[in-house]
């Protein structure tokens, strides 16, 4: 009865997924990337009077690595020893492909971490800026006479940003200051 096993396949560069009625074989580690899928195929024997036994005999090919090979083998009966052929046949291409997600991998994390980086690099910018803006507005204050309340010349607060619902001190409240 053949079956085929991890173990046996893993030293070619392949790992396998097992699903409710298929083996699906991908190069290890990158388990969304089947190059084979195969099904058991069963046969039948009949072993004297009326006494009948199921065997599994092959695997059925279900779909291969690309569309092409797909249409020429789907349906093919291939035997374990033909699997395992395979992954030797295509152990560097397996290999190579694995050494290309980790790459890629690697770019993704760097990518990653370049933008939390620059995330980072903002929200201190904007940190800066807002206390930039609340030390002008104090040194304006120092130097001018304040007014609150909407004028056509009035800017939002810089503390409350023109939050009125806050009890604002430096805008009574109000949102709005303009400087005479």
């Amino acid at each position: 009865m053949p079956t085929l096993y991890e173990h046996e396949i893993e030293s070619y560069g392949f790992g396998l997924n097992y699903t409710s009625s298929n083996i699906q074989l991908h190069p290890k580690g990158i388990n969304n990337e089947v190059w084979l899928d195969l099904q058991h195929s069963f046969y039948t024997q009949l072993f004297g009077y009326k006494k009948e036994i199921t065997q599994l005999k092959y695997f059925k090919i279900i779909s291969h690595r690309n569309q092409a090979y797909t249409q020429k083998y789907k349906g093919r009966n291939v035997s374990k020893e033909w699997v395992i052929g395979y992954c030797k046949h295509n152990q560097k291409n397996a290999d190579n492909r694995i050494k290309e997600y980790e790459e890629e991998e690697k770019l993704k994390h760097k990518q990653r971490k370049a933008i939390q980086e620059a995330r980072q690099l903002h929200k201190e910018q904007e940190q800066k800026a807002l206390q930039q803006a609340e030390a002008n507005a104090l040194e304006i204050h120092k130097h001018k006479e304040k007014i609150t309340g909407y004028r056509p010349d009035a800017a939002l607060c810089p503390k409350c940003r023109g939050d009125a619902l806050r009890h604002c001190h430096y805008c009574e409240g109000t949102g709005w200051v303009s400087y005479a």
